[in-house]
């Protein structure tokens, strides 16, 4: 399995825009899976960072970055 973890305003848009969606990547990413919704900004960057830290590096994950930094 390959995966990428990420924070998005809109998941919908951030995977099917048609100049940078997902879909649209060469890797052809078959699907998003939403893990966790908030009103505000901090929570979900700061989740993304501390997963990126715990799977950056492993099988299948195709982060690069650290994460938390779209904020």
């Amino acid at each position: 399995m390959v995966y990428k973890i990420g924070y998005s305003y809109d998941p919908h848009n951030r995977f099917f825009n048609r100049s940078f969606g997902y879909v649209h990547e060469r890797q052809k990413w078959e699907k998003m899976i939403v893990v966790y919704v908030s009103h505000e900004t901090l929570g979900p960057a700061f989740l993304e960072a501390a997963l990126i830290q715990r799977f950056k590096g492993q099988q299948g994950c195709r982060n690069e970055r650290d994460g938390g930094d779209t904020v």
